[in-house]
């Protein structure tokens, strides 16, 4: 399986897991990355997650995202294709490196995970995107119940 987690997956485990959501995500992505360590899932990744990367202002996190990034096993290079389905997901009302990441995932032919609700409910309203995005703690869900 493919996997392609936006920038917000690989900050999660720094969040403040008081709030019971915010916990099972943070469990959820640190299983994904686990799988992709392991060689069980191939985790995709882009340049427009490093350029998200490079804003985080907390050395630490940035530090820990760092590493976390390099469990990525494929690049997608951006090009007019790339840039093409982004202006797209843009149009649907997404910002830019959210419409580039799922622009990324979708000709990565990866599962897009995320813990942004809006980009989630965007894509669920339009099916014709041509791809599939999560939550990464339902993805999960879904996948260990498949394995059963």
């Amino acid at each position: 399986m493919r996997e392609y987690l936006d920038v917000c997956c690989y900050c999660r485990p720094f969040d403040n897991k008081t709030h019971e959501r915010i916990s099972l995500e943070v469990d959820a992505v640190l299983a994904i990355l686990e799988l992709c360590k392991n060689g069980k899932h191939t985790l995709i990744g882009s340049v427009v997650i490093d350029e998200e990367i490079s804003y985080i202002l907390e050395y630490e996190r940035k530090t820990a995202v760092s590493n976390y990034i390099e469990l990525i096993q494929e690049y997608i290079p951006i090009d007019s294709d790339i840039i093409s389905q982004a202006n797209v997901f843009e149009q649907l009302g997404m910002h830019l490196f959210d419409a580039l990441h799922c622009a990324c995932a979708r000709i990565a032919h990866a599962t897009f995970l995320t813990t942004d609700d809006h980009i989630i409910n965007i894509i669920s309203k339009n099916p014709q995107s041509g791809f599939s995005v999560s939550n990464p703690v339902n993805w999960l869900m879904e996948v260990n119940h498949e394995d059963y």
